[in-house]
């Protein structure tokens, strides 16, 4: 293992997430960790991820979203959460990986929408 590509283990879940030191070419394959991932979810496992993720941020916030929302929001969410893994770093891959990043982005963007609404992030 060279110093270019040294991992450290942030949080393992069975290896879910690694901090990545490397470019984030695993394998040398072209891909990123987080495209791999998304190849490994698949279309409609980015859908079922993106209603759990928005339903988990919905019940952490306190608030009631439908299940078209829920998936909005999810996506949302997805987007959010792997802007902000691949800004600091953080690789993470499958199911669980894409479910927590997901969840987090979600959160966060349910967060924001209530701070620019004016309520400074509180639940409704």
């Amino acid at each position: 293992m060279t110093g270019a590509d040294c991992r450290f283990p942030i949080a393992s879940i069975h290896g879910i997430f690694r901090w990545s030191v490397a470019a984030g070419r695993p394998g040398g394959n072209g891909m990123s960790e987080r495209e791999a991932a998304m190849n490994e979810v698949g279309f409609f496992g980015a859908i079922i991820i993106g209603i759990f993720a928005g339903y988990i941020a919905e019940k952490v916030m306190k608030r009631d979203h439908g299940l078209l929302m829920n998936l909005v929001v999810g996506i949302g969410g997805a987007l959010v959460g792997g802007f902000l893994a691949r800004l600091l770093g953080i690789a993470f891959a499958g199911w669980i990986g894409s479910l927590v990043v997901s969840t987090i982005g979600a959160i966060i963007l349910l967060w924001l929408v209530a701070w620019f609404r004016g309520r400074g992030g509180r639940a409704a």
